[in-house]
């Protein structure tokens, strides 16, 4: 019985909607429709049941055009949305509606009197439209406003305390303005924000204090200004703070001074910035960072201090950097990491060479290296992996892989590409290791012996692995480096010489504390013998 009633009052309020309804709009229950109609002026004889009215991209332009919404004291919601008005038309008492909506108009500014025929609205969104200054003067005491959208409009000048009368805002958006810098008082009002955008706009530096009061603000967004400089305490006050984007500006370090205060961030974006150093201790008060993106900076070394405190971040992004060194223990501090990707750096001998580069992270699922400089594996490269999933070797020209580097890791997904492997004796269990484990891990050819150039090492026989020394394109090292005892400070001259069958492709590397010598007037090479003069 209760549903029959229920289909019933159903059936009779859609009859009345149908009998009351403007032909040229649409109507459904207590929503009108007349937007894409070319209109000038509203449609006479509106339903007077109506309570959500769309009216955008149309032709309306002035208060004339709308006058006889008065007579609609329901209307909690309205669209008026590309049409052609220079101010907001609503000069008459309208005590139900809650919600405007008229953005892309060409509107230059907010009457004070508007919000007295508005005491109940909650949103307004007037993005896309040509104001260019905010002041306190725009807007009376103590309105109920909870979202304001000031997006896409001309705003250069924002006054000190000008939102003093948004007790009850909740969400403030000012991206894609002209917004160059901030008083310390401009948002000591907003104690109840909760999402700040202040995207796209000119902002180079933010100064200490500058968003103090906004002690429940839980997402700020500052992406794509051109900010260099962060003052010491630029973030003080934002005691609730979750989520703090950065990315696309013009940062230089990392440091304890402006992330001081940031005591419940979990989230930092400081992506395409000019970052070079992170300073030890930067991490001191953000010790609940989950997610953290450093990716297409200029960071060339990662230090045993750099990540410091960061006990709880599942997620580390240092893709397109110049990373070539990373001390080892350099990730203790992030045993909780499940998330690590190096693509597109300068790495080499993290995986040749080391062995204890990625102990503690116990918990790691995806390690990402694609696109860096690997020519070979050793085989305790990934010591301490024991959960990882998904590894991405994919772009290196990867030469020799010694015996299962990948031994107790379940790994899913293992992403591997080269056309330079030696496939000599060295290489003859991965085959047998591929076969065993199922995995596809890309294509994978031979460049030596010249017998086997250009062949999947899959399609290659247990019989036809090169195994003779002499035969080899492997480098063999015949006068090593002498050790020498000297001041510090003082010049050292050092060689060393190599033999291959292919000489031709010898490059000699010189290393220090871990890291490559980049400076390539320090070092020669003459006829299979390099020098190095430090």
């Amino acid at each position: 019985m209760s549903i029959v009633i229920i289909l019933l009052f159903y059936l009779i309020n859609f009859g009345n909607t149908m009998e009351h309804c403007p032909n040229i709009c649409a109507c459904l229950v207590n929503f009108v429709d007349c937007s894409n109609r070319s209109l000038y002026r509203i449609p006479q004889s509106l339903p007077v049941w109506v309570t959500n009215l769309d009216l955008s991209n149309n032709s309306l332009k002035d208060d004339e055009a709308v006058k006889e919404l008065a007579a609609y004291q329901n209307l909690s919601k309205l669209n008026l949305n590309r049409n052609l008005f220079s101010s907001i038309p609503i000069k008459f008492a309208m005590r139900e509606l809650s919600s405007i909506s008229i953005s892309h108009n060409k509107i230059t500014n907010l009457s004070i009197e508007f919000w007295a025929n508005v005491p109940k609205l909650t949103s307004l969104d007037v993005s896309h439209n040509n104001i260019t200054s905010i002041t306190k003067d725009s807007f009376p005491q103590s309105l109920p406003l909870t979202s304001l959208n000031l997006n896409n409009n001309q705003i250069w000048n924002i006054s000190s305390a000008c939102f003093q009368s948004f007790q009850h805002l909740v969400h403030l958006k000012l991206s894609k303005n002209n917004i160059i810098n901030f008083s310390k008082n401009t948002f000591i009002h907003l104690q109840n924000l909760k999402n700040l955008d202040l995207n796209r706009n000119l902002l180079k530096k933010i100064d200490g204090l500058t968003f103090q009061g906004m002690k429940k603000l839980t997402s700020l967004k500052i992406r794509h200004n051109s900010i260099y400089s962060l003052q010491d305490g630029s973030f003080w006050g934002l005691h609730s703070l979750t989520t703090l984007k950065l990315d696309h500006n013009h940062i230089r370090e990392v440091s304890k001074g402006w992330t001081y205060g940031l005591n419940k961030l979990q989230e930092l974006c400081l992506e395409n910035n000019n970052i070079d150093v992170v300073l030890e201790d930067s991490w001191e008060a953000c010790k609940h960072l989950i997610h953290l993106d450093l990716s297409n900076n200029e960071i060339k070394e990662i230090f045993t201090g750099t990540f410091k405190w960061l006990n709880e971040l599942e997620v580390l992004e240092l893709d397109g950097n110049l990373i070539s060194s990373i001390s080892e223990g350099a990730f203790n501090s992030t045993p909780s990491l499940k998330i690590l990707n190096l693509n597109r750096n300068h790495i080499s001998w993290l995986i040749e060479d080391s062995s204890g580069a990625f102990l503690g992270l116990r918990k790691l699922q995806s390690l990402g290296l694609a696109y860096n400089k690997i020519t070979s594996i050793n085989k305790n490269a990934f010591n301490g992996l024991i959960n990882l999933v998904e590894l991405d070797l994919s772009d290196n020209l990867i030469k020799t892989i010694e015996e299962n580097p990948f031994y107790g890791m379940p790994l899913r997904m293992l992403h591997v590409n080269t056309s330079g492997l030696v496939c000599d004796c060295s290489v003859s269990w991965l085959n047998r290791w591929l076969k065993q484990t199922k995995l596809t891990v890309g294509h994978l050819f031979c460049a030596y012996p010249s017998s086997l150039s250009g062949k999947l090492i899959t399609n290659v026989q247990n019989n036809q692995f090169l195994c003779s020394e002499s035969e080899s394109a492997k480098p063999i090292i015949t006068n090593g480096p002498k050790s020498v005892v000297a001041v510090d400070g003082s010049q050292l001259n050092l060689s060393c010489s190599a033999w291959s069958t292919d000489n031709s492709s010898l490059e000699f590397r010189w290393r220090r504390n871990n890291g490559d010598i980049p400076d390539p007037y320090k070092s020669a090479v003459d006829n299979n013998t390099a020098y190095l003069n430090i």
